[in-house]
């Protein structure tokens, strides 16, 4: 863990900064494998719409900051308001539960236990105030994020077809109360 590291979470805006940093991190390997896009290069119009999807629908949106410096990409929406068609969670719960998406966009910052740190920072600030439980949903080839969810506390909950992927891809969603 990245004990000397602080954490803060900038909201996402449609700034000159923010569409020059996306459309960076949606052209990376890294990135492109998680989120199974195909490997070409997404656009600065491609980037700028990705953006705005993710400040239009019910979601609040965050760049990562790591002692000030842009590493990655955070945000958060109600379950209720982005159902997934297989999610299989009991009715009663769904109210309840925030779902988490997230990446380092920094290539070199991969692999030295960020991800963890940031997900649990994000947790105590902007999730537990809401919700009881928090859903992930990497893709099942991911097993470094998968690794990194269940060292946290996240638990196997299904296997789904991915709703955003061009293939027909599958994604684990993870659960943590």
């Amino acid at each position: 863990m990245q004990s000397t590291t602080h954490f803060t979470f900038r909201p996402l805006s449609m700034s000159d900064a923010d569409v020059e940093l996306n459309y960076k991190w949606l052209n990376m390997p890294h990135i492109q494998k998680a989120y199974s896009r195909p490997s070409s290069v997404i656009t600065k119009s491609e980037a700028l719409e990705y953006l705005k999807q993710h400040l239009e629908k019910p979601m609040s949106s965050f760049t990562v900051l790591a002692n000030d410096v842009p590493v990655g990409y955070i945000g958060l929406y109600a379950v209720k308001e982005c159902p997934w068609p297989e999610q299989d969670l009991p009715e009663e719960m769904v109210s309840r539960v925030a779902g988490l998406d997230l990446f380092i966009g920094e290539a070199d910052k991969m692999g030295k236990g960020l991800g963890q740190s940031i997900i649990l920072k994000f947790l105590q600030e902007k999730i537990w105030p809401v919700f009881d439980y928090c859903m992930v949903d990497p893709m099942t080839h991911n097993k470094v994020a998968i690794h990194c969810f269940e060292k946290i506390g996240f638990k196997k909950h299904k296997i789904v077809h991915d709703r955003y992927a061009a293939d027909v891809e599958l994604a684990l969603m993870m659960l943590k109360k």
